[in-house]
């Protein structure tokens, strides 16, 4: 977790939980990397090449190293003059890399929200973006914009410092007055 705060910009870095659909494809993962350990002994075994098992531990290691790197990744918001940049941050070996995915005028978002923690359930949105750390958070904040001509909604964890700048921008956040 990572967080830098001035007057008029805030930004902020946090761990995705591994929950739901996002822990199941990790642990899908995982079991191709046990699968593909055990496919390279039988094969190697059956062809009777035995000193090739002294590559399966470099070899596994070459997959994880290129593959892991998609599923472990943190979550970022910026905050600067009124726009509201969310998207991944991936560890790396000399710092981290950051792909902005979303980028919202928050003057023009129709409504923002606190959001209990749990499910949500929202009507009448057409995509809904969700860059919280974890659903059982009570820290979340629901963003409706429009994209395109269609409701979008984008879900986030929020510090009182964005929340703060978040009412002072938008025209449509009386809610946050109870979250601060």
């Amino acid at each position: 977790m990572n967080e830098m705060d001035t007057p008029f910009s805030c930004e902020y870095t946090y761990d995705r939980r591994a929950e739901g659909v996002r822990l199941a494809i990790r642990l899908a993962v995982i079991f191709c990397y046990v699968l593909f350990v055990a496919a390279f002994f039988l094969v190697v075994y059956f062809t009777r090449l035995i000193p090739l098992f002294a590559l399966c531990p470099v070899a596994l290691w070459i997959i994880i190293y290129f593959t892991w790197p998609y599923l472990n990744f943190d979550y970022y918001f910026e905050f600067r003059a009124g726009v509201l940049v969310l998207g991944t941050e991936r560890k790396r070996r000399r710092g981290r890399k950051r792909s902005p995915k979303l980028e919202i005028r928050v003057k023009d978002a129709e409504k923002i929200c606190p959001i209990p923690a749990g499910r949500v359930k929202l009507s009448g949105v057409h995509k809904c973006y969700d860059y919280s750390g974890t659903k059982r958070s009570d820290k979340r904040l629901e963003i409706v914009y429009a994209s395109n001509g269609k409701r979008c909604a984008a879900i986030l964890e929020c510090t009182p410092a964005l929340a703060k700048m978040l009412r002072s921008y938008s025209r449509n956040s009386e809610e946050l007055t109870d979250f601060i």
